[in-house]
């Protein structure tokens, strides 16, 4: 990298399954940065690069809005805009080969872990889409906890050119088999959706595979919901679910879209609610794990505590990736002690007038840079034997 790009002393930090720690990657020699409080975790948290006093140089890596980690650097001299830039396209490829490279890299993988994790939540995290997505004027995150034992709660997604699917689901009961019973849910969901069958379609397959491969009194509890990108008109299907909350002008108010018993128990016919986003708006989806979270007094978490909570850091200019751990922050704290339930929190945000933002990150458009030649043909090896290998 120096010889190519005066840059010199780059390591590449990951984020943990808590997103409250960035660990070195490969393991060995510099220590983990916590993402709060320090310059590594102001990179991490706005997905902005950020100047340290000893002159280190912090880039976020992202890919597509998926908050992967951070790179520190030096320049070899004081930086220009076009070193910047450059950095900022190096960053982005090490961010699509840590992604392809994760899927059968295990030391990727443990870097992201302070502990271990249970079958249970090994098998949440192995089906999960990564946590967030970013395009076509549209932001969405989620996470989960704990997430070392996550196991009944999960969410999937599909972002096509004309429209976002989204489902938000909690399987009853705990461990393994509450892990397999949402994993039979999101598989039905993602069959069903790529059959390009409608929501309510989506939710009687649903319900007819968890009631046939679990039997009688097994059920999961979906938030399904389709928005079209051009128009903001976005469809839901509640079964069972906590209503959600739209986030608009300041304010946060839940939504009802009417009743559908949870996948599995088949007592209510569902119907499709409709409502129209304006610009801006963000809807937020959690699992009751979240609003029932108890504190050691007997106080609940509850919904006006989580839209204020979401409403100030929006307003305050947070993305929509950090008001989503931020939220769940809160949440542990709130708790104070482990939490008795699975928690999740979702949130979607429609911007049809800011299709590409700082929330987007890399992804391949970054890289066009690299593309015509010059040294920048070097890079690709370079970067493949430091980073895959």
């Amino acid at each position: 990298f120096a010889s190519l790009y005066r840059m010199e002393d780059l390591t590449v930090y990951l984020a943990d399954l808590q997103e409250t720690v960035l660990a070195p990657w490969p393991e060995g020699g510099r220590s983990p940065e916590r993402i709060d409080g320090t310059i590594a975790g102001r990179a991490f948290r706005r997905g902005e690069p950020v100047a340290g006093a000893d002159g280190l140089w912090w880039f976020p890596i992202v890919d597509s809005g998926d908050r992967i980690g951070a790179v520190s650097l030096r320049f070899a001299s004081d930086p220009s805009d076009v070193d910047q830039d450059q950095a900022r396209t190096l960053v982005t490829l090490v961010g699509l080969l840590l992604t392809s490279g994760r899927l059968r890299c295990d030391s990727i993988v443990r870097a992201g872990r302070r502990q271990e994790v249970t079958l249970a939540a090994e098998t949440r995290w192995s089906v999960l889409p990564p946590r967030s997505v970013a395009g076509s004027g549209v932001v969405i995150s989620g996470h989960l906890e704990p997430a070392y034992e996550i196991a009944g709660d999960t969410f999937d997604y599909g972002l096509n050119a004309d429209y976002l699917d989204l489902g938000v689901f909690d399987a009853m009961g705990h461990g393994l088999h509450a892990s397999q019973l949402a994993n039979m849910a999101v598989m039905s969901y993602r069959h069903s959706r790529r059959s390009g069958r409608d929501l309510v379609q989506i939710y009687q397959d649903m319900d007819e595979a968890i009631l046939s491969q679990f039997g009688e009194g097994v059920f999961v509890t979906a938030h399904l919901a389709r928005l079209e990108l051009a128009t903001g008109v976005l469809s839901v299907v509640n079964a069972g679910h906590p209503r959600s909350l739209l986030i608009r002008g300041g304010t946060a108010h839940p939504l009802d879209f009417g009743a559908a018993t949870p996948a599995g128990l088949a007592l209510l016919p569902a119907e499709a609610g409709q409502v129209r986003l304006e610009p801006g708006d963000s809807i937020l989806v959690v699992s009751d794990g979240v609003t029932e979270a108890r504190a050691a007094g007997g106080d609940l978490f509850g919904v006006e505590r989580l839209g204020d909570l979401a409403v100030r850091a929006l307003a305050s200019g947070e993305t929509v990736q950090e008001t989503v751990r931020r939220l769940l922050r809160s949440v542990l704290e709130h708790r104070g002690v482990d939490l008795e339930d699975d928690a999740t929190v979702v949130m979607l945000s429609w911007r049809p007038d800011d299709p590409v933002s700082k929330e987007t990150g890399g992804g391949f458009s970054a890289l066009r840079p690299l593309l015509p030649g010059g040294p920048q043909r070097e890079i690709f090896p370079a970067v493949l034997d430091g980073v895959v290998t």
